[in-house]
């Protein structure tokens, strides 16, 4: 889909870009340091010429010694073509 900023229209389809089969965390405010963390995160190479989309999951176990951070990631081109998608604890 492409913004038309003389018309102010969108042109052409939409693209799904994400959908997890697990449930993506919320983010959360540190009230000492007044920092917002985001479930979600997106960022361009430095070249950019590709598109990061990270995001955190809930974990299985609520307890911090038990569990590990789950981040997902998936990486697309200036075109939006998929490149690497994962998971890693």
């Amino acid at each position: 889909m492409e913004f038309l900023p003389d018309k102010l229209d969108f042109s052409g389809t939409a693209i799904n870009l994400f959908k997890s089969s697990d449930k993506v965390r919320m983010g959360y405010s540190n009230i000492y340091t007044g920092t917002y963390t985001g479930a979600y995160e997106f960022e361009l190479s430095q070249d950019k010429t590709k598109f990061f989309y990270t995001y955190a999951l809930v974990p299985a176990e609520k307890k911090d010694e038990l569990n590990n951070d789950i981040i997902g990631m998936y990486v697309y081109d200036e075109n939006l073509k998929q490149g690497f998608i994962g998971k890693q604890n």
